[in-house]
């Protein structure tokens, strides 16, 4: 399937050095041999509005007076509840690609869905692109059990008085997708023998890097400035 949408890049390979740069004196440490130069891509995934109703079932204390000799006796008793609930979700993403999951699922929320732009092959001019990995049918049976998932916890928490609470997602439907390409910047850093990933957010700037468990204080500008003449060495 071709892509129907697409959020083209907003800036070139220059900013998002400056962007790799800023984000590491911010976090004041310093890579531990070349770091290349961030490589700009797009990656594919699906997004899915989700609409329907889930229904519930469950028992509801009440107290109820009886009668008994010449005064009332109140007892707690359960009265079977049952309900159906209006579900919208909207643009719910599934990556689509498998390399790249462990690291979206903690950025995907960065990126405005709002802006994105119908496909045309020449946003792809002088960029590489991801194909889909994980087809359409597989991709949409996880976004409905995430949506199911996630509605029925906030279901759960507002009726936390119902015993034998119960649910059901018969009635809730994908009602449309979207094949999207994200703009991507990429590469990774040294540090204390292991590569670390970083990513930058090709829309808006934003950073999701990977952390060593020990990150080690940046020793002067030498030390910065020792990665840094290798990052621009492009």
């Amino acid at each position: 399937l071709d892509p129907d949408a697409i959020i083209p890049h907003a800036f070139d390979k220059s900013r998002a050095i400056q962007i790799l740069v800023a984000w590491v004196k911010e976090n004041n440490f310093t890579p531990q041999g070349k770091v290349l130069p961030p490589r700009g891509l797009y990656i594919p995934v699906w997004t899915f509005d989700i609409g329907g109703s889930i229904s519930y079932r469950g028992e509801r204390p009440v107290e109820e007076n009886s009668q008994q000799g010449f005064g009332f006796k109140t007892e707690k008793v359960y009265v079977t509840e049952r309900g159906d609930l209006s579900i919208f979700v909207d643009d719910l993403i599934i990556p689509a690609a498998n390399k790249y999951e462990r690291y979206l699922h903690s950025f995907i929320e960065s990126y405005n869905l709002r802006e994105t732009k119908s496909y045309d092959r020449r946003y792809l001019s002088n960029w590489s692109a991801e194909t889909y990995e994980v087809e359409l049918s597989k991709a949409a049976l996880e976004a409905r059990s995430r949506a199911y998932n996630a509605e029925k916890k906030k279901i759960k928490r507002s009726m936390y008085n119902l015993r034998n609470f119960s649910t059901s997602s018969a009635d809730l439907a994908i009602t449309s997708y979207k094949l999207l390409l994200l703009p991507l910047w990429m590469t990774t850093y040294p540090y204390e023998g292991e590569d670390h990933t970083v990513l930058i957010n090709g829309q808006n700037g934003e950073v999701y890097g990977e952390m060593p468990e020990k990150v080690k204080k940046a020793n002067g500008n030498g030390g910065i400035m020792s990665w840094l003449d290798d990052v621009l060495d492009f």
